[in-house]
């Protein structure tokens, strides 16, 4: 199934004209309103935006064509949405494409790599491939460990947990990851949360979970948890949120501990904002080690303004950086590491 955005004036109109262009089977995953491109879309009527699925047997051959109403985005509006214009599909990493190599004398590559805020020892790794030759992929490349989730090999579910402090995204990211998982590769998918602490954070995630068409369960006691797991054995994947914890709550954090056993999940990513400083980071990794995390993931790197500092992040938690959360749409705005890093990083370098 292929995940596509559509703007116009209205969601029954738009709805409507693409039906006609690709069938009834197609799913409408959500709508909101977005103001029109450019300066002067500050005082023109807002638009809606709709997200569809549409299954992968339309085939490339049968992308809508614009209309009058789903017109391709305009250049300004193309910066505004990472470049993704209105009828085409939207990619993951939530970022425009690079522009063309350049040539660059020695030096100059790595203190803009510095400037965003990639550690001196990628920037100069970064910098000499730049002036080597590039396919556009450099970081991808060069990575040392891939931690993109695989559905298991076996019958049984893949059993992956989101911790982390308060305010870092896990639930929104739960939902990009079973989105993706569930629409783009076709799986079985299972939610489980245990964030029952959070005023509207089961409703969230059962939203969610309902528009997904996907199994939600609640679990409010560790004994609860193998039940929901067997509840949900015929799942590829099962995604389990859990409740914000401060670093410095230590009876919080084995609360945690309890549900997270390893003989309860098969991976654990801790996640943390792309903007989280040096030391408040090495306090939370020290914190969440009893919880047995195995991955990290960051958020937000779309509103930093050093996202080189997902490098340092990486590099200080000791564990691989699997996924970066590049804005709030769901689904969409999530990439695997490597790929989210290339567009980030190296935007107007190669």
């Amino acid at each position: 199934m292929r995940v596509q955005k559509f703007r116009g004036d209205s969601v029954d109109k738009l709805l409507r004209r693409i039906k006609q262009k690709l069938g009834t089977d197609v799913q409408l995953m959500g709508s909101r309103s977005v103001r029109q491109p450019g300066l002067l879309g500050w005082f023109r009527p807002r638009q809606v935006e709709i997200t569809v699925a549409i299954p992968e047997r339309h085939g490339s051959d049968r992308r809508m064509t614009a209309g009058a109403e789903d017109k391709p985005q305009d250049k300004d509006d193309a910066k505004d949405k990472g470049g993704a214009g209105s009828g085409e599909a939207v990619g993951s990493s939530g970022s425009p494409d690079n522009s063309d190599a350049a040539c660059h004398p020695e030096g100059e590559v790595e203190s803009i790599l510095m400037s965003r805020g990639v550690p001196r020892k990628w920037a100069h790794l970064l910098g000499r491939r730049v002036r080597g030759g590039s396919n556009g992929h450099l970081i991808r490349d060069v990575w040392p460990r891939n931690a993109a989730i695989h559905p298991p090999e076996g019958e049984d579910p893949r059993i992956v947990a989101l911790v982390g402090p308060t305010g870092a995204g896990k639930t929104t990211t739960c939902a990009k990851l079973a989105a993706e998982a569930s629409l783009g590769k076709q799986k079985r998918v299972g939610l489980v949360t245990l964030d029952t602490f959070r005023i509207g954070a089961v409703e969230q995630l059962r939203s969610y979970a309902r528009i997904l068409r996907v199994p939600l369960e609640v679990v409010f006691d560790p004994g609860e948890l193998s039940g929901a797991f067997k509840r949900l054995s015929d799942c590829h994947l099962v995604f389990v949120d859990t409740a914000g914890r401060s670093h410095r709550d230590d009876d919080r954090i084995q609360d945690l501990k309890q549900f997270l056993g390893p003989q309860n999940v098969h991976e654990t990513h801790l996640v943390l904002s792309v903007d989280t400083e040096k030391k408040q980071a090495a306090a939370i990794f020290g914190a969440y080690r009893d919880v047995g995390y195995n991955r990290l993931l960051l958020t937000k790197i779309d509103e930093s303004e050093s996202p080189g500092k997902a490098l340092a992040l990486a590099q200080q938690s000791g564990v691989p950086l699997s996924y970066i959360a590049t804005g709030q749409d769901v689904p969409g705005d999530i990439g695997t590491a490597p790929e989210v890093l290339d567009n980030f990083l190296l935007r107007g370098v190669i």
